[in-house]
C-alpha cells in the first residue's frame, strides 16, 4: 500500500501521471470539436426530448448480473444480444500475454482500465451507489448499462492485438514476468474442471461449456508454444486469426436468426396494400401496432404512431392526447404499451379523431373494436380493422386566424415536400396551418421575405398571411449544425497547422 501511495506522491510519477491525463483531455477535447456537427445538433434534440423523462429504474434496466462475467470464459451460443459478454478465447489469452509482458502491459495500461470501466458501469444496479451516478449531467439521459460494452469490445480488440504483437517479437520469453505459463494452466485447469463438474451435477454437458473446455487449452498451448518459439513467425499470425475467426464466427452465427423476407414483410400485407391504394397524402395511427414500421417503409404508408427512443416531449405531450394513452414516465413506443401487448394493452383507451385529424391521420388501424361516432369501419382484415377519420384535416390548410386550429377551413393548398424544404402557394387572409411539427431551426419565407413562424395547436407550424396569393416556403437551416461545421472546420485546420509547424522544426 505504501508503494501504491508513493506512486502519486512521487513527484516524476506525479508528474507523468498529470502529462497522462492532459494528453486525454486533449484529445478528448480534439475529438469532442471535430464531431460538433453532430454533438451540437444532439445537445439540442436532447434537451426537448423525452430521455429528461428517464428515472433511474429506466436507465439502470438490463444491468449485468454478477454471474454474466463468467460469460467473458463460457460462450452464450443464442444468448441475449444485450448481455453477451464473450470476448472470444484468442482475445482473453492474448490479453493474459499483455499483463504478463512489461512493455506490451505498460502500452496497454490505458485499455486495461477502459476494460475495467467499462464493465463496473455495465454491472449498473448491481453496484453500490450506482442510483446516484445515472442522477449526474450525461449519465441521466444513458441507459442499458450493459451497451457500455460496446467499448469494452473495442478495448479488447485493441488489447488482443497489443497481445499478438508481442508474442511476435523475439524476447518474449525473457522479458515475460510473471510466468504466462501459469496463467494458462491454472485457467485451463479451471474450465475443465467446471466443465467435468456440469457434467457430474447435471447429467449433461452443455455446448458452451464444451466449446471452452476444448478451445481455452488448445489455444492455450498454442500461445505457450509461440513464447517458446515453436511456432515460427509465418504461421503466428495466420493461426491466431484463423482461430479467432472460427470461435467468434461460430458465435455470432448463433446470434443469427434468418427468416424468410417474404414471411417477414406480410405482416398485416393487405392492410399495408389497402392504405397505399388510397390518394395521398395522409397518415395512419394505430393503438395497437398494426401496421409495422418496415411495412409502412415498403409501403410509403406515413405512421403517427411506433418506435423511437428519442421522441420530442411536444409530440408526446399532444399524442397523449389525441391517443388517449396515458403516460408514465419513459416509453421507446408512442403510444406506450403498458405490458408490451400491443393486441390488448390499448383496448380500454379511445382516441380523439379531431386532434388525431390535425395530424394529418386519415385512417385507424386497430386489432380490437373502436366505439366512436367519427370513426367509420372501412374494412377488415382478419382481425384488424381500418378505421376512415371523419375529422381528418388536409396537410396543410388555411382558416380564420381567431378559430381554433382546424375550424372554418378556407383552402387546402397542397405542399410540396423535400428534404428539408416545403414549398406552397396560398391563399390568404387567414392563418396557414402546416401539418408538420414544429422544431428549432425551421425558417420561413412568404414571397421570399422572412416572416416569423408561428405554432398551431401546440406543435404544427404556420403563418399569418395578408390577403392575395402567396409564394411560402418553410426551409431548415439549424443553426447548432452550421455552428458544429465551422467549429469542426476550425479544429481541422488548427490541428493541419500544428501538424505542418511540427514537420519544419
Amino acid at each position: 500500500m505504501g508503494r501504491f501511495f508513493l506512486l502519486f506522491i512521487h513527484p516524476l510519477h506525479l508528474k507523468t501521471f498529470l502529462r497522462w491525463i492532459s494528453q486525454v483531455l486533449g484529445v478528448g477535447l480534439i475529438a469532442f470539436l471535430i464531431a460538433a456537427p453532430l454533438v451540437f445538433p444532439l445537445i439540442e434534440y436532447t434537451r426537448l426530448s423525452t430521455r429528461s423523462l428517464l428515472q433511474p429504474a429506466d436507465n439502470l434496466m438490463i444491468s449485468l448480473a454478477p454471474a454474466q462475467l463468467l460469460g467473458l470464459l463460457i460462450p452464450q451460443f443464442w444468448g441475449y444480444s444485450e448481455t453477451i459478454v464473450y470476448p472470444g478465447v484468442m482475445a482473453i489469452l492474448l490479453i493474459v500475454a499483455v499483463v504478463c509482458q512489461a512493455e506490451a502491459r505498460r502500452k496497454s495500461a490505458f485499455w486495461i482500465g477502459v476494460v475495467l470501466a467499462t464493465f463496473i458501469f455495465a454491472l449498473g444496479a448491481n453496484i453500490p451507489g450506482s442510483g446516484l451516478l445515472v442522477r449526474l449531467p450525461g449519465f441521466s439521459l444513458l441507459r442499458v448499462p450493459t451497451r457500455w460494452l460496446f467499448v469494452a469490445g473495442l478495448s479488447f480488440s485493441i488489447l488482443a492485438a497489443y497481445g499478438a504483437d508481442a508474442l511476435s517479437k523475439n524476447g518474449y520469453r525473457q522479458l515475460a514476468r510473471p510466468n504466462p505459463a501459469i496463467f494458462y494452466m491454472a485457467l485451463s485447469a479451471f474450465i475443465l474442471f467446471l466443465a467435468v463438474g456440469v457434467q457430474v451435477v447435471s447429467k449433461n454437458l452443455p455446448i458452451p461449456f464444451l466449446w471452452s473446455a476444448i478451445f481455452i487449452p488448445v489455444v492455450s498451448v498454442i500461445i505457450l508454444l509461440r513464447v517458446y518459439a515453436k511456432i515460427p513467425d509465418r504461421w503466428w499470425f495466420p493461426l491466431i486469426f484463423g482461430l479467432a475467426l472460427l470461435d467468434m464466427g461460430t458465435i455470432s452465427l448463433s446470434q443469427v436468426s434468418f427468416q424468410d423476407a417474404g414471411k417477414v414483410m406480410s405482416t398485416n400485407k393487405q392492410v399495408a396494400d389497402f392504405l397505399s391504394e388510397q390518394v395521398q397524402p395522409f397518415r395512419v395511427y394505430s393503438p395497437s401496432y398494426s401496421v409495422p414500421q418496415q411495412m409502412g417503409s415498403l409501403e410509403n404508408i406515413q405512421l403517427a404512431d411506433g418506435i423511437d427512443p428519442l421522441q420530442l416531449s411536444a409530440y408526446v405531450k399532444f399524442m397523449t392526447e389525441a391517443t388517449g394513452v396515458p403516460i408514465s414516465g419513459y416509453s421507446v413506443t408512442l403510444p406506450p404499451f403498458s405490458t408490451g401487448n400491443p393486441q390488448i394493452d390499448n383496448r380500454a383507451y379511445l382516441p380523439d379523431a379531431q386532434k388525431l385529424g390535425l395530424l394529418n391521420v386519415r385512417y385507424i388501424t386497430s386489432e380490437y373494436d373502436l366505439a366512436s361516432q367519427d370513426l367509420d369501419l372501412v374494412a377488415r382484415f382478419g382481425e384488424t380493422r381500418i378505421y376512415e377519420n371523419s375529422r381528418v384535416k388536409p396537410r396543410a390548410w388555411v382558416q380564420p386566424a381567431d378559430l381554433p386550429a382546424g375550424e372554418g377551413i378556407l383552402s387546402a393548398p397542397v405542399p410540396v415536400i423535400t428534404p428539408n424544404k416545403v414549398t406552397l402557394t396560398a391563399e390568404g387572409p387567414g392563418l396557414l396551418v402546416l401539418s408538420e411539427i414544429n422544431y428549432p431551426g425551421w425558417v420561413l419565407r412568404v414571397d421570399n421575405i422572412r416572416e416569423n413562424l408561428l405554432v398551431s395547436a401546440g406543435i404544427l407550424r404556420a403563418v399569418s398571411l395578408p390577403a392575395g396569393s402567396h409564394n411560402v416556403i418553410f426551409t431548415y437551416e439549424p443553426v447548432p449544425m452550421m455552428a458544429g461545421i465551422a467549429v469542426a472546420a476550425m479544429a481541422w485546420l488548427g490541428m493541419l497547422i500544428w501538424g505542418l509547424r511540427g514537420k519544419t522544426q
